[in-house]
């Protein structure tokens, strides 16, 4: 709750008890009635602040957007472009070429993330090996746990780690 409505709920508070003062001394309530009536009030009165706080926030919360239709995007990458593909031929183009390892592990990968790591090779100073490709669900899963508990190290210990 925001001060200006705490404020306004001690305000609140003061102002139903005083008014419950002034009916118990004129003998309109009894002392406990006064007390409860002040009490539900003031509870009756939290709770519709807090459901229209609720509310304001909720209006400021943009709705997701749908995804955009990707059909009618056109490609990154030309399907023109001189690119090596997984099973193309392993010719030098003036740097690297992929190893039969590499080129096993980029099977099922999406064509376009292929295109990149051809061109990547073709033109990177230093060689590289692809170590994994597709990744099934078990393995991502693994590896988020290892990731997971890396992170839960480093933490407890103040400092990342390379262990």
């Amino acid at each position: 709750m925001s001060i200006k409505k705490t404020i306004l709920m001690g305000l609140a508070r003061h102002v139903l008890t005083i008014a419950g003062g002034a009916l118990v001394s004129k003998g309109f309530l009894s002392e406990d009635l006064a007390m409860q009536l002040v009490g539900g009030l003031i509870g009756l009165l939290g709770m519709a602040w807090s459901a229209d706080d609720k509310q304001q926030r909720s209006r400021k919360i943009p709705k997701a957007l749908p995804l955009p239709d990707t059909s009618r995007v056109p490609p990154i990458l030309p399907d023109n472009l001189p690119v090596q593909t997984p099973f193309a031929s392993t010719k030098k183009s003036g740097g690297f070429i992929l190893s039969e390892r590499s080129r096993e592990n980029l099977v099922g990968v999406h064509p376009l993330l292929v295109k990149v790591v051809e061109m990547a090779i073709a033109q990177t100073p230093v060689d590289f090996v692809v170590t994994e490709g597709l990744r099934t669900e078990a393995r991502q899963r693994q590896l988020i746990i290892w990731l997971l508990c890396r992170i839960t190290k480093s933490v407890g210990n103040g400092a990342i780690t390379n262990s």
